[in-house]
């Protein structure tokens, strides 16, 4: 009885801290805490609590997935990977994902010359986030307050083209 109470007390508050998050716009941690929390629950899952049996194969998957992980095959552990992430890991090395909000403050419409796909999906998502618009640098107008959003050494730069 008291590890039932435990379990319900425990999952009901990961939903609630999970709903928290997700509230506050924390989807990263939320992925996080569950990939950390996962491996345990699969370990509980291997074990049969009724007929106190445990299921082998569950647990030989769980103990070959950190061999694999900290595998030269993976490009281990330390190293930046693509897991869980669809991002390539030269992406994660060659550019800090950061572009902040504020730094659109002063524009109506963003444009980039990037032509990389995950950049300019990166920069449109960013740009419709902050209320502005994202048009090509055919269209724009030249009497509004237009943007360039480039990447210099890592990092996006915000530059007004009408200064």
């Amino acid at each position: 009885l008291k590890k039932k109470k435990f379990l319900y007390i425990t999952t009901t508050l990961l939903i609630i801290f999970s709903c928290f998050l997700i509230l506050n716009k924390n989807f990263w941690t939320v992925i996080k805490v569950y990939s950390y929390i996962l491996p345990f629950l699969f370990l509980l899952m291997s074990i049969n609590f009724r007929n106190q049996k445990i299921n082998k194969i569950m647990i030989v998957l769980i103990v070959i997935f950190p061999i694999y992980k900290y595998s030269t095959n993976n490009n281990g552990i330390g190293k930046i990977d693509s897991m869980p992430s669809i991002i390539n890991k030269d992406y994660k090395l060659n550019i800090n994902w950061n572009l902040k909000q504020k730094d659109l403050d002063d524009c109506i419409y963003v444009f980039s010359t990037e032509n990389d796909y995950f950049v300019r999906s990166y920069i449109t998502i960013k740009t419709i986030y902050s209320n502005k618009y994202f048009q090509n640098e055919i269209e724009l107008d030249n009497n509004n307050k237009n943007c360039n959003v480039s990447i210099i050494e890592k990092n996006f730069i915000v530059a007004s083209k009408n200064d």
